[in-house]
Formats: C-alpha cells, structure tokens, sequence
C-alpha cells in the first residue's frame, strides 16, 4: 500500500512538471519573438530622466535617476543601438563579451574654474612658470623659453584628481510598497556640474528550473500533531511544486503530500 501510493505521487508530479514545462517553453518562445521585434522596431534611449537636483549641506550638488529604467533582454544586446562604441571598448578592456555587462552608466560632467589666480614661479635655470594649485587641480604654465621660435607656444601642466561617486540604492513610497531603485551621482568637488547620465541594464535570464532535497517538518497547533520527512521541491519560474514524504509518530504512519505555489507578489 505505501508503495503504490509513493508511485502515485511520484507519477503526479512528473506529469505536473511536464505540463508546466510546456507552458513555459512555448511562453518563452513567445516572449523571445515579442521582445526581439520590440528592439529591432524601436531603439531603447539610454538617455537617464534626472528626476532631482539637489545641493547638501557641503555644497555638493547630487543628480537622482530612477536605477533600470532602460532594460533590454540578454538575448537582444547586440542589437541595440545605443552606446555600442561605449559597450565594446568597455568589454575589450576587461575582457569579457559584451552579453556579460550587467549594467552600463555613462556620466557626462563639467569642471568650471574661473578667475583661478596663478602664482609667478622662478625656475632654476631662470624661466618663469605660472602655476595655479588648490584641492583637486594642479595646473602650470611655461612660456616659450625661445623668443625666435614662433611654434612653441609653451607648455602647459596639468592634473585633476576628485572623486564621482556614484550610489544605488532603494526606496519605498509607503512602508508596504515595493522596492524603487534609485542612482545618485555627485563628485567632492564642487565645481563639477553632472550634465547627461546615460544608463543601461542588461536583464539576465534567471534559471527557469531549479531542484531543491529538503529536509521537511510541520506542526498544527490545534491539534498538536506534527510530522518530519523528505521533502523535493522543484521551481519553475514563478512555480514551485514540492512533494512530500511524512512520518507522522502520533498514527506510527507516513504519509505523502503535494502542494503547488505560485508567487504573485515578490519583494
């Protein structure tokens, strides 16, 4: 008897699986087909809305976007349009293929100095240089030591060396809402102005089938009844069919048990 009731189960769920398999090939043909036509009839804009601007208390001026606001399919990266010499010259340096960018930002800044004062520095040899130096740019200048030379217009210096920071994080609209990603984008100079943000996320396939040999147990409160087994459970995107094997020690009995889940809502 508890043979044939473990191969009853047994050949449950495997038709249960099969048939969800099913399903979800034929909806992942579809939504491949879906979603190639998509990029190919129009070009995803990397171009990131700036929701906010906003100055802190050092005086440094943040720029908010809304994190994956531009996502395409890993399937599709090859065919969008935007940012490709940016993407491939990235991969090359790392030395990945370009499929492997989980996410792409591009942050276009200015640095405006003005009416920086230089200081007059006699060099050993007696030239003068101008030299304009403070927290993040050291930057100096070398007129021409030959008069007769009117190619050489001197030569200049130059370093910067500040900081852009770049921040992801999440926020909710109430206290039971879902989880909006965010990016804020500033550097410790002061002087820098972020103009564009461009920003791209590859969306990676997740598995759509996953195994899991569990170790199970329950109890009911109302009547305090409990029970401990083998369990397996198998995921199917937002599925999961689990299959239990139960000793139950009040009834001296096992006991076999399926159940089927499907996420609704996930956090």
């Amino acid at each position: 008897m508890k043979n044939w009731k473990l191969f009853v189960l047994m050949g449950s769920l495997i038709v249960t699986i099969g048939a969800v398999l099913t399903a979800l090939y034929f909806k992942g043909v579809a939504d491949r087909k879906e979603s190639s036509a998509t990029v190919q009839s129009k070009a995803i804009q990397a171009e990131a809305t700036i929701i906010a601007r906003k100055v802190d208390q050092n005086g440094l001026q943040h720029v908010t976007i809304e994190a994956a606001r531009n996502i395409v399919s890993i399937d599709d990266v090859d065919k969008v349009a935007i940012s490709q010499g940016v993407m491939d010259t990235t991969a090359m340096a790392i030395g990945i293929l370009k499929k492997q960018i989980q996410d792409l930002t591009v942050v276009n800044s200015t640095l405006k100095v003005e009416n920086a004062k230089a200081k007059e520095i006699i060099l050993s040899d007696g030239a003068r240089s101008y030299r304009y130096k403070d927290k993040f740019v050291d930057l100096a200048y070398t007129p021409s030591i030959d008069p007769l030379d009117t190619l050489d217009k001197g030569k200049f210096d130059f370093a910067y060396n500040a900081d852009l920071t770049i921040t992801q994080y999440w926020k909710r609209t109430w206290f039971l809402g879902a989880k909006k990603s965010y990016i804020d984008i500033y550097s410790n100079d002061p002087r820098t102005t972020i103009n564009t943000v461009k920003q791209l996320t590859i969306e990676q396939k997740q598995p759509v089938f996953g195994l899991r040999i569990q170790a199970a147990a329950n109890y009911n409160p109302q009547t305090g009844s409990y029970g401990f087994g083998p369990a397996a459970r198998i995921d199917l995107g937002r599925f999961s069919i689990q299959g239990n094997y139960t000793w139950y020690p009040e009834s001296d009995r096992w006991r076999p048990s399926i159940n089927a889940n499907y996420d609704l809502i996930r956090f």
